[in-house]
């Protein structure tokens, strides 16, 4: 129900939020889509703090005694600080990494 789907999106955007550098930007866009703008050296430590967000998350569903599990895809855009790309190119790259990622961890769960 709304309140169950409601819990799923707290702890996911609570997730994005522990485990993203502080002073990044991460907005709901809709349903259970989150989008974050933040700042890495390198993308070494983007996939760490992507990969503390499942961390995270598996924590929470291991405590919380739901009958659900609460769980993500992330996607990312690498974009060089100078810039010279539009919000449509990056959402088009994130995307596409969010759905491999997606493919990914399916075949994972599978094994």
């Amino acid at each position: 129900g709304h309140e169950e789907g409601d819990n799923a999106i707290v702890r996911s955007s609570s997730a994005l939020i522990r485990c993203f550098p502080v002073g990044s930007i991460c907005v709901r866009t809709g349903g259970d889509e989150f989008l974050i703008a933040a700042a890495f050296k390198n993308e070494r430590e983007l996939k760490a703090a992507i990969k503390d967000v499942y961390r995270n998350l598996d924590e929470y569903n291991a405590v919380s005694e739901k009958p659900y599990k609460v769980g993500c895809s992330c996607g990312y855009a690498l974009i060089p600080a100078k810039g010279g790309y539009d919000l449509d190119e990056i959402t088009k790259i994130a995307d596409k990494n969010m759905y491999d990622e997606k493919l990914r961890r399916k075949a994972v769960r599978k094994e």
